[in-house]
């Protein structure tokens, strides 16, 4: 892996995994893994497998971009998805929770 890409994570991200420099690399790793998940962690993001296994792991720059399009599903999720009760919740009809859960590779929520 190329170190100078990587420099925001606290620990080396595991080497097999292939590194995601923009959303197009993104979404073609994605396409691979239709059931993997998005997560932010370790200071970056990894996208893992089905089983959890990491299987690509973003540069640096795409970091950048993964940071605001999560703050911005943080901020816009809540407003989308309350109850008339003013309780938020439930506005995707899955029986999963809602931010912080997890997100399909293409999606905003994180874990």
């Amino acid at each position: 892996m190329a170190a100078q890409n990587l420099t925001r994570y606290h620990t080396a991200p595991p080497s097999r995994a292939v590194i995601m420099y923009d959303r197009k690399s993104l979404n073609e790793l994605a396409a691979q893994y239709p059931c993997g998940l998005l997560h932010d962690e370790n200071g970056g993001y990894y996208l893992k497998d089905a089983h959890a296994k990491v299987v690509g792991v973003a540069a640096d720059g795409l970091c950048t971009e993964l940071d605001a399009a999560y703050a911005e599903a943080a901020a816009v999720w809540p407003k989308r998805n309350a109850k008339s009760d003013g309780k938020v919740g439930g506005g995707c009809g899955c029986a999963g929770p809602g931010p912080g859960a997890g997100a399909g590779a293409g999606g905003a929520n994180k874990r």
